[in-house]
């Protein structure tokens, strides 16, 4: 499914960080030169990045609004389906990181909804959780 809907948004090679460093800000580095440009000007854009005996995780807050886009015409339905076509989407912009990586969560905010994608590095798979229904999703 990530080959298919990277066709539609542009297909686009992660760049590889900077060498040198620390762990932390070569992953916030990354994150900001590969991610769409509208979710990491938007004012939402956040990174909280955890690291655990050498391996990181990262929580991305992302805009979905920071496009221009408007969701005042989504169901519950669309909320678990433009999320996982997202998260394929951003997840392949971010599929190689510069350190060891356990997992991304990333928060994707509609106005006055939130989703959350959940997965483990190098999975094509998580979950997507709203309104605290969580299913899984392949990405």
């Amino acid at each position: 499914m990530k080959n298919l809907f990277a066709g539609l948004f542009g297909k686009k090679e992660p760049k590889p960080a900077a060498p040198g460093g620390d762990g932390a800000g070569q992953l916030r580095r990354y994150l900001e030169e590969n991610l769409p440009e509208s979710y990491v000007k938007s004012k939402q854009y956040a990174v909280d990045i955890t690291e655990r005996t050498g391996t990181y995780t990262a929580h991305i807050v992302l805009d979905m609004l920071a496009d221009g886009s408007d969701y005042s015409n989504f169901g519950p339905e669309d909320y678990f389906m433009l999320p996982q076509l997202e998260g394929g989407y951003v997840l392949g912009r971010i599929s190689k990181p510069p350190v060891p990586l356990s997992g991304y969560t990333l928060e994707m905010r509609f106005g006055g909804e939130t989703v959350l994608v959940e997965t483990d590095a190098g999975l094509d798979a998580g979950t997507i959780t709203y309104r605290g229904e969580r299913r899984e999703a392949a990405f």
